[in-house]
C-alpha cells in the first residue's frame, strides 16, 4: 500500500508528491518523490561521505606521524616503547 511507502520515505527525511495522469475516467496516480528533497539529502550525504574520508585520512597520516616519531626516539636513544602503556593496579584481596 502507498501510505506504507510514504510512511517508510518520511522516516527518511523525503517526501511523496502524487499526479493524476491520464483523461478522465482513466486517471492514474503517479508517486514521485519530491525533487528539492531528494536533491537535499543526496548533497547531506555526498558532505557525509566527504567528513568520514577526511576523518579517516587524518587518522591515517596521525597513525604515520606517530610510527616516524617513534622511530626517531628509538634510533636517537635505543629505548622502545613499554609494550603495555596502560597499567593494571594489583587486586587487593
Amino acid at each position: 500500500p502507498i501510505w506504507l511507502l510514504d510512511l517508510l520515505v518520511r522516516q527518511l527525511g523525503l517526501k511523496l508528491v502524487n499526479k493524476k495522469i491520464g483523461p478522465r475516467g482513466k486517471q492514474v496516480k503517479h508517486h514521485f518523490l519530491d525533487a528539492g528533497k531528494l536533491e537535499f539529502a543526496l548533497s547531506v550525504i555526498e558532505h557525509r561521505q566527504l567528513k568520514r574520508k577526511q576523518k579517516e585520512e587524518r587518522a591515517r597520516t596521525d597513525a604515520e606521524s606517530q610510527r616516524r616519531h617513534q622511530a626517531g626516539i628509538e634510533a636517537q636513544y635505543g629505548i622502545s616503547p613499554p609494550y603495555d602503556p596502560v597499567s593494571t593496579p594489583p587486586l587487593m584481596v
